[in-house]
C-alpha cells in the first residue's frame, strides 16, 4: 500500500480465557472495524472469518495468531484497512478503500475509532458475555457461502454450530437486519 493510504496495527493480549474460545479473537476484531466504518457511511460486512467487506470487494482484513511469550500464551490481533488509496493503487479489482466508498477519511480519527471499538468487543469477550457476539456477528455477516460442518439442520438452515464455532445457539433470523 502507498504510504499513509492505510491503517494498519497489532495489539498483543494474554486472554484469561480458555484457549480453546480464543477462536473468537477475529471475530470481535471483524467487528470492532465493521462498526466504525458503518458510522462512516460504508455498508461493511464481515466475510467470515477474516475480512471486512464492502459489497463484494475488500476493504480490511484481519490476522490472529497464537504466540509463546514468557508469562504464558498470548495473542497477536492485527489488522489492516485500506483507507485512502485510488483504484489505480489497490492491489487488485477486489480491493475497494474508504476514499472510494464514501469519501476522505481521516486516518488517525479512524484509528482511535477502530482502537476504541475493539476495546469495547474484547473487554465483553473476556467477562465471558458470549450471548453479546452471535447475533451482532451474524447481522454482519456477508452473505457469502460458507462450508460448516452443522450439529443440527432443520429444514435447510442450520441452527447450531460446532465448538469452536459457536455463533450461536439458533441462527435463524440472526441474518435480518
Amino acid at each position: 500500500a502507498p504510504q499513509y493510504s492505510s491503517v494498519m496495527m497489532s495489539v498483543l493480549v494474554r486472554p484469561e480465557q480458555d484457549p480453546a474460545r480464543w477462536g473468537w479473537i477475529p471475530l470481535l476484531t471483524a467487528l470492532a472495524i465493521v462498526d466504525p466504518v458503518r458510522a462512516l457511511g460504508a455498508s461493511a460486512t464481515v466475510k467470515w472469518p477474516n475480512d471486512v467487506l464492502v459489497g463484494d470487494r475488500k476493504l480490511a482484513g484481519i490476522l490472529c495468531e497464537v504466540v509463546p511469550t514468557a508469562q504464558g500464551g498470548a495473542v497477536v490481533a492485527g489488522w489492516g484497512v485500506n483507507v485512502d488509496q485510488s483504484e489505480a493503487e489497490l492491489p487488485g479489482e477486489t480491493a475497494t478503500s474508504l476514499r472510494l466508498e464514501c469519501g476522505p477519511v481521516d486516518r488517525a480519527a479512524l484509528l482511535l475509532d477502530v482502537l476504541d471499538s475493539w476495546e469495547r468487543w474484547y473487554r465483553s469477550w473476556e467477562a465471558d458475555d458470549d450471548r453479546l457476539f452471535p447475533a451482532p456477528f451474524m447481522r454482519r455477516l456477508a452473505r457469502v457461502r460458507l462450508d460448516i460442518e452443522a450439529d443440527e439442520i432443520d429444514g435447510g438452515h442450520c441452527v447450531a454450530l460446532s465448538q469452536p464455532k459457536e455463533l450461536a445457539d439458533r441462527l435463524e433470523g440472526f441474518l435480518d437486519e
